[in-house]
């Protein structure tokens, strides 16, 4: 079973897939410098997340609303991305230890 995906650094990538959401056991999501430029609604579905490493994925511009479902998220790092508002569910991250973010 998957646990971790790691894309560091794949430029090609412009998209995740819905079916990402599919992959249940994911703990791990490693997107660093990757062009995406948003997570898909399906994220919330990923109820083990969590450590979720966005940093320098610079055309990101928002987070899916569906990302306060991932209960287990307790690492965030999204510095240097587009991101400069996050939705009020953001708030529903229970676990949440370590948060970092800094806008372009």
């Amino acid at each position: 079973m998957t646990e971790k995906l790691h894309l560091r650094k794949c430029t090609s990538l412009g998209a995740l897939p819905e079916a990402i959401g599919i992959i249940l056991n994911l703990t791990t999501i490693n997107l660093f410098g990757c062009n995406i430029t948003e997570l898909p609604g399906s994220f919330g579905r990923l109820e083990n997340l969590v450590m979720l490493r966005l940093d320098e994925c610079k055309k990101l511009h928002k987070l899916s609303v569906s990302i306060g479902k991932s209960k287990s998220l307790c690492r965030l790092l999204m510095e240097k991305t587009a991101v400069t508002v996050l939705s009020e569910n953001f708030g529903n991250l229970s676990s949440l230890m370590i948060l970092k973010m800094q806008s372009l």
